[in-house]
């Protein structure tokens, strides 16, 4: 079911996508996530489609692909809202008012391509991988550019939090949604607003227990 499954974790596997470097698939995202918001329509919606058929040749269903474009559906919505309420007030007539704006469009197509490399690293890749691989490709650099370690936190880790810290988001937000729905709670605004101060506050709470995690593991 598409409501059982977390978006951006990880899901273990065989295939090539899996066996692929992590530092060859961090820079990757790196270089596709500066060329897709550079794609005309037509390219970025060719691309969707591939990327598409890859994931799926990869072992992920079209169920858990479409549950990843879930945040690019909300902010889909939200850009047509705001259009929709801009055209109004500058009493654009009917049905053009109804028309979504194009540059609204092609935003939309290249964050559904962006979050679709972002769920293929995540679904890919495993938390230790990436934080392995940021760490080599922070040593290299470091030897190859004659830099010193400080005291401070290593570039790689705090790297490795933030990436790390995308799925986990997810994660706390399909607990808290299924304890709502456990206790005969609703869908809707009224669900959102009464658990969007409750997910906040859980990933603070595991934030700065990592991040003691993290003081205690270097001393």
């Amino acid at each position: 079911m598409v409501n059982s499954i977390t978006l951006f974790s990880y899901k273990n596997g065989t295939t090539v996508l899996h066996r692929l470097d992590a530092r060859i698939k961090l820079l990757l995202i790196f270089a596709c996530g500066y060329i897709v918001f550079s794609l005309p329509p037509v390219p970025c919606a060719v691309c969707i489609a591939a990327v598409f058929i890859v994931s799926f040749s990869a072992g992920f269903t079209f169920a858990e692909q479409l549950s990843a474009l879930k945040p690019a559906a909300y902010y889909a919505v939200l850009l047509y809202t705001v259009s929709l309420i801009t055209a109004c007030a500058s009493r654009i007539p009917l049905p053009s008012v109804f028309i979504p704006q194009k540059s609204d469009m092609i935003l939309s197509l290249r964050l559904i391509l962006t979050i679709q490399f972002t769920s293929i690293l995540y679904r890919t890749t495993s938390p230790l991988a990436l934080r392995t691989a940021l760490e080599q490709i922070e040593t290299s650099a470091r030897q190859f550019f004659r830099l010193k370690k400080t005291g401070n936190l290593p570039v790689s880790d705090t790297l490795s939090l933030l990436l790390v810290f995308i799925p986990r988001v997810f994660d706390v937000w399909t607990e808290i949604s299924r304890a709502w729905k456990a206790r005969n709670g609703r869908g809707g605004i009224r669900m959102i607003c009464v658990l969007f101060p409750v997910l906040i506050s859980v990933c603070m709470k595991r934030s700065y227990l990592t991040a003691l995690a993290l003081r205690n593991r270097r001393q």
